[in-house]
């Protein structure tokens, strides 16, 4: 190869290392691939992780028509040997002409009904692979009247494909892990509890708004390994520290500790808090982490006063079903249970949505096991 080949890789590894977006990366991959293998247009699919197959409905093209993108991802990608060949040959570059001669091509309903109204006859593909785990593939496009791609061509895209790949992979491993933290940041608003990590060597790791929130209530605000653990303007209250420690020795034979403790003050609750082991997923074998759950419940109280201040008013038909909620029970088998019909069942169960202002199923489970059962002791006895 002469100096120009080897600044044209270079060009296109710098394209593709420009950005974490694995579309905009496609996109300024394809436009670098078009001048350097002088092609006509392009095509970049991604490959499938979970079914281990190229993702046809996730195609990012340059100077190819964006409906005929589409009829290949609806239709003519079974039809398409180049696909095949993607996934069973292995191969990192080839030639469509290295699948089938041209003469056989042109046999192909695929060729004559989809590539030859495009004026496509000439096909380069490029297989970014990471051992044997393709990635995806890039097809570039000549017309019948240009020259064929050449075994030259085929060594600088050998040559290019490593570096795609590991941009690719980047590109891939961070858009998971902004998701993954989208996902934390939406799932903190609906939890009912707090959540937080700790290491084996029990520092924090990571604790979600609401257990700061609740732990705020709880300890003085300062730093400090002896007694509670301190980050900033939160920390790990002792016991906590102590029942991981158990854990810790216990080795796997306990799995699960829980403990209320009381806040101080004017808040009438109480802090519930469950403390488990987290394994981590690691390539090789690592000590677990413990993930400790909190949340405020009501301090249970004899005062019909405070017990009123909380009343839903539900009848002690309503609170049982809202029960059976709690335990996983579907209608059918809270109609079972309780000798009515599951039109009856569905009926309290929108009245308990009404009263209580939680919109679905999984929120009244919820709820309920958060406050207890005393939030439903003063009930009207009423008939169905």
């Amino acid at each position: 190869m002469k100096n120009r080949d080897y600044k044209d890789i270079i060009k296109v590894s710098q394209l593709a290392y420009s950005s974490l977006d694995t579309t905009i990366l496609r996109l300024r991959a394809l436009s670098g691939l078009e001048k350097v293998f002088e092609a006509e247009g392009g095509v970049f699919l991604l490959a499938d992780p979970e079914l281990n197959k190229l993702a046809v409905g996730n195609i990012v093209s340059l100077h190819v028509n964006k409906n005929e993108t589409a009829r290949y991802a609806q239709y003519y990608w079974r039809y398409d040997p180049v696909y095949q060949a993607a996934l069973c040959l292995k191969k990192t570059a080839f030639k469509n002409s290295d699948i089938l001669p041209y003469s056989e091509w042109m046999k192909l309903e695929y060729y004559n009904d989809f590539l030859r109204p495009m004026n496509i006859y000439r096909e380069l593909v490029i297989c970014p692979r990471l051992g044997a785990r393709i990635l995806g593939q890039i097809s570039l496009f000549r017309p019948k009247s240009q020259l064929n791609f050449n075994e030259r061509d085929i060594l600088k895209a050998n040559i290019i494909a490593p570096s795609i790949a590991i941009a690719l992979r980047n590109a891939i491993l961070f858009s998971k892990a902004e998701r993954e933290r989208d996902l934390l940041l939406d799932l903190n608003e609906f939890l009912l509890e707090g959540i937080i990590i700790l290491d084996y060597e029990l520092y924090p790791v990571y604790i979600s708004p609401k257990a700061k929130e609740m732990l705020s209530y709880l300890l003085p605000k300062h730093s400090g390994r002896i007694g509670e653990v301190g980050s900033g303007s939160w920390s790990i209250p002792s016991a906590v520290l102590e029942d991981c420690s158990v854990l810790k020795r216990a080795s796997g034979r306990a799995v699960y500790f829980q403990r209320e403790i009381t806040i101080d003050g004017k808040q009438n609750k109480v802090l519930h808090i469950g403390i488990s082991r987290f394994p981590m997923r690691c390539e090789v074998p690592c000590e677990p982490y413990f993930l400790v759950s909190v949340r405020s419940v009501p301090r249970t109280c004899d005062s019909a006063e405070e017990l009123t201040e909380r009343e839903y008013h539900l009848t002690k038909r309503e609170v049982d079903i809202a029960t059976c909620v709690r335990d996983g029970l579907t209608n059918r088998q809270i109609s079972q249970k309780l000798s009515v019909s599951e039109f009856t069942v569905g009926t309290h169960l929108k009245n308990i949505f009404e009263k209580t202002g939680i919109r679905n199923r999984a929120g009244l489970a919820t709820y309920i096991q958060a406050v207890g059962y005393p939030q439903f002791r003063n009930i009207h006895h009423e008939s169905d």
